[in-house]
């Protein structure tokens, strides 16, 4: 109030309203210290967090024009080990809703429609199959209460919410917990039922993945699906095999060298009429805005987030092939270390891949991702930003690969800090790194198979930019 004193004021009569005393030492030329003393109770009342489930990987789309706020619900929901996919505009947003994977929750501020915010409340509830929405809307909005009341009346299904800007943390994670164990109550205990049907017919496939491991785990899957799998290592290759053969459908790749999964697949659509071009179905494992949205904008059918889990490819071929047997049930044994690993991607490596091939897939895990560790901690002691985000890209695949939530979630975080270039965030994610890696690493080694190594053999990476600088460890890779 222009430095009239009046807050020093009220401060005063706050302190002493509560019984307490305000006190200032004041030393010319270096400044006045002010400071209060009052008696308060010491108990302290236990406060009940929600909990969300951890048993298998909670996905979040989120729906933010305000790039501050955002990031600030993100990292809230991020910091839980949900995984967050967000979208700054209403095109952004329904491209990433009518991905297969379909997210657990939506969090959306409406406004960030083009047209305004009841257009977009409108299209959402023509979604069928619509997951829980929690909406956050300004509190002091003049359109608020017209808005909260269409949303009232049209998304009326169990775990809706609708919450005011800004939102508290606490608010936010109540709601969303709430959300999410609607939709986990809702769910059938099992899809074993839908993956026990009877294939309709044998389809040919063909596989881009310049990864030598993962074009070993996709011909495994497809083979026990009963398809026939021709596997080559880049888009240009793909193209050349359309030339030479028929394909019902190709998993492109989006990130391969020579020739990238968008740029083959705009070629497909170009050279072929939609009524002879086979499905295309893009893999990645990019959680950042605009990333899968550039899947469908380039010409795919759909995409398939990374790793590839069996109920989301046999969706994915239901218009041209055929289910898949079962899905191996999650073992007791493996509960333990659910909050860092998700158990479910571990039994489908287990059912995919073969003992001696399992085995490979760790200890290459091992190496890569300790090395990929290190790399980034290098990065950001060089201030090498563009560095920092790529290297995170890369491990984080290898961590959706191996079903690690809590170390994708943290990566996720730096990656976005890193590629929207705010090192002065980094930091605290930064300082993490290592204490998730070692416990990634842990957890798999405690549920995957037999190696001959033992728990303290595998490889390390340690080093520090400098005596305060974050460390780096290694993690290991397990089916």
């Amino acid at each position: 109030h222009g430095g009239t004193g009046l807050g020093l004021a009220i401060s005063k009569a706050i302190v002493e309203l509560l019984g307490g005393e305000l006190a200032v030492e004041s030393v010319a030329g270096h400044g006045s210290t002010f400071s209060f003393s009052l008696r308060a109770p010491t108990e302290v009342r236990p406060v009940s967090r929600p909990s969300l489930p951890h048993e298998r990987v909670v996905r979040a789309l989120l729906l933010d024009a305000s790039p501050g706020s955002r990031a600030a619900v993100a990292s809230q929901l991020e910091a839980q080990g949900v995984v967050v996919q967000a979208c700054a505009s209403g095109a952004e947003f329904f491209a990433a809703l009518g991905a297969l994977e379909a997210p657990d929750v939506l969090v959306v501020d409406p406004r960030a429609a083009t047209h305004g915010p009841l257009e977009l409340l409108q299209q959402l509830s023509s979604e069928r199959q619509l997951p829980p929405v929690i909406m956050l809307y300004p509190r002091g909005a003049a359109d608020r209460a017209q808005v909260e009341g269409y949303f009232a009346s049209h998304l009326r299904q169990p775990g809706c919410a609708a919450l005011a800007k800004p939102v508290r943390p606490r608010h936010l994670l109540q709601a969303f917990a709430a959300a999410v164990h609607r939709q986990t109550a809702g769910r059938p205990a099992s899809t074993r039922s839908a993956l026990e049907s009877e294939p309709r017919r044998r389809l040919r496939v063909l596989v881009a993945e310049d990864n030598a491991v993962n074009q070993r785990v996709v011909r495994t899957m497809l083979v026990k699906l009963g398809h026939e799998a021709t596997v080559v290592d880049n888009g240009q290759l793909a193209l050349d095999a359309t030339q030479r053969a028929n394909f019902d459908v190709i998993l492109l790749d989006v990130h391969m060298p020579v020739l990238d999964g968008l740029e083959a697949s705009r070629r497909l659509n170009a050279a072929l009429p939609r009524s002879r071009r086979p499905r295309i179905i893009g893999l990645t494992a990019s959680a950042l805005p605009g990333d899968r949205e550039a899947c469908l904008a380039a010409g795919m059918d759909v995409f398939l987030p990374k790793p590839i889990q069996l109920p989301d490819l046999v969706r994915a071929l239901a218009d041209a092939g055929a289910v898949a047997p079962s899905v191996p049930s999650l073992a007791d044994s493996d509960r333990a270390s659910m909050d860092v690993i998700d158990p479910h991607i571990v039994d489908q490596l287990r059912f995919r891949l073969p003992p001696a091939a399992l085995h490979e897939h760790v200890e290459r895990a091992i190496e890569h991702g300790a090395a990929a560790a290190l790399r980034i901690e290098q990065a950001f002691a060089a201030r090498d930003l563009a560095s920092v985000e790529a290297e995170c890209a890369g491990l984080r695949e290898r961590c959706a690969s191996l079903g690690l939530v809590r170390l994708y979630a943290l990566l996720i975080k730096i990656e976005r800090g890193a590629r929207e270039r705010h090192p002065e965030l980094l930091p605290p994610s930064l300082s993490r790194l290592a204490t998730e890696c070692e416990r990634a690493w842990l957890a798999l080694r405690r549920l995957g198979p037999a190696s001959p190594t033992t728990p303290g053999s595998g490889v390390r990476a340690a080093s520090r930019a400098d005596e305060s600088g974050p460390r780096s460890a290694p993690i290991s890779g397990s089916g």
